[in-house]
């Protein structure tokens, strides 16, 4: 299993519950966010144009900022029904 399926997989197993990741923007800065999976509060049935999965993000519910987009190749480190799962670089 490489990391952006472990990253998936870890992610789906939190069935809704709050998770938290710190990864690697595309400007190099290193973020952290709190979300959950799940959440279908403001969806209007319209859809993405692309498919994240095949290009290896995930679409997340971040609590204070809406739906944002993990890269699963930057993660570093993903918190997840207490348990924490880090990469390196």
């Amino acid at each position: 299993m490489n990391k952006v399926e472990k990253v998936i997989d870890v992610i789906n197993q939190s069935r809704g519950r709050i998770c938290s990741v710190r990864f690697i923007k595309k400007d190099g800065s290193v973020r952290k966010m709190v979300f959950r999976k799940g959440v279908s509060k403001g969806v209007k049935g319209k859809g993405l144009k692309y498919d994240p999965s095949s290009v290896g993000n995930m679409v997340v519910f971040e609590m204070n900022n809406g739906f944002r987009t993990i890269n699963c190749n930057s993660v570093l480190e993903l918190k997840s029904n207490r348990k924490s799962h880090k990469w390196s670089k």
